[in-house]
């Protein structure tokens, strides 16, 4: 009676951890689907956030792009409006380009509505540059952000400004 008991018990025993088992499994493929969804929702934070912040650099360089040259193309903004947010980014990097960053520090200074655009332009540069770097391959994206049009506008504008040493 004792063996049997003992044996009834065992069997018991081995369908709990069977149990056990299959609600550890189940478990483990809950976490794993939950990290799966953080990280894409991360992701997806993330692009968000650099979308917007991109938007708000080039709208930026176009009026910092004006400040430098008052001869804004009328091709110029017909590629703005089909969909080259980048082009006043591109332009105001070559007329900074053709200018010493001397000038760019003249007119920050004496220019309320330039000064404001600027470290506008610098501070959410800066902004998606942390984003960037707190990310798994944020340094090789960084070195590609900073050597972009946008990066070129901001260490010019950042060193013209003295943001950044020479």
């Amino acid at each position: 009676q004792a063996a049997s008991a003992s044996h009834e018990t065992v069997s018991q025993f081995r369908d709990q951890l069977a149990k056990v088992a299959e609600l550890v499994g189940n478990l483990e493929q809950r976490v794993t689907h939950a990290r799966e969804r953080a990280e894409e929702q991360v992701d997806n934070d993330f692009s968000r956030r650099a979308g917007l912040i991109t938007d708000s650099l080039n709208s930026n360089a176009i009026d910092i792009a004006k400040a430098l040259s008052t001869d804004v193309s009328d091709t110029a903004w017909a590629a703005y409006l089909r969909g080259d947010r980048s082009v006043f980014t591109r332009r105001a990097v070559s007329l900074l380009e053709s200018n010493e960053a001397r000038e760019v520090a003249q007119i920050y200074d004496r220019d309320h509505d330039f000064r404001e655009h600027v470290s506008r332009y610098v501070h959410d540069f800066e902004a998606i540059l942390r984003e960037v770097l707190a990310t798994r391959d944020g340094h090789a994206l960084g070195v590609t952000l900073l050597s972009s049009d946008m990066g070129k506008l901001y260490v010019a504008l950042a060193q013209g400004i003295e943001r950044l040493r020479k």
